[in-house]
């Protein structure tokens, strides 16, 4: 083999690693964590999301689906509130100090209607500015997929061979999308 297609193999693997990495790190968004973890234990959570959605990047698609579907669910049970609000009660963002459990719990909301007309005064803006997914590390990402998709279209027009591991970063950055 020689050093041209040894540089050629690493540039590969580089490209699809990078990729892997920068998807799976942007798509995976945490609930919100308990008032007491430290960041040693949220950023360990994260990187066990991540794991997860490495080996099973479907189960990642799952999860996001039946929050979403979750939050819709409720819909008629919490009149006032938008579906952020209610994404936002399945991600334990709201803090009720009422007893030993702070998170407001669909139960506690079931059963003190006066909890859910506090959290309709809470702007859908001031929920968004709490979001950990900023613009700019999703359009590094999206660049970073574009460029691989384009290396990836230069090789098929060249008729070059595509590896399974470009394959499998390709439906990595697909079923990242969804996330």
């Amino acid at each position: 083999m020689s050093i041209n297609n040894c540089w050629t193999l690493f540039g590969i693997v580089q490209g699809c690693l990078t990729t892997i990495f920068a998807c799976t790190w942007v798509s995976v968004h945490r609930n919100v964590p308990p008032p007491n973890q430290t960041w040693l234990s949220s950023l360990g959570w994260k990187l066990g999301m991540m794991l997860v959605a490495v080996i099973a990047p479907e189960l990642m698609v799952g999860f996001a689906t039946r929050q979403f579907f979750v939050a819709r669910r409720y819909a008629n049970e919490f009149q006032g509130l938008s579906i952020t609000h209610r994404l936002f009660i399945c991600m334990g963002g709201f803090m009720l100090w009422s007893g030993s459990h702070p998170i407001a719990t669909m139960k506690q909301l079931k059963e003190r209607p006066d909890y859910v007309g506090e959290i309709a005064h809470v702007e859908v803006e001031d929920i968004m500015d709490k979001s950990k997914g900023d613009a700019l590390s999703k359009d590094v990402v999206l660049t970073q997929g574009l460029w691989f998709i384009t290396q990836l279209v230069a090789r098929v027009h060249q008729r070059l061979p595509i590896t399974e591991l470009e394959v499998t970063t390709l439906a990595f950055a697909i079923l990242n999308l969804f996330v």
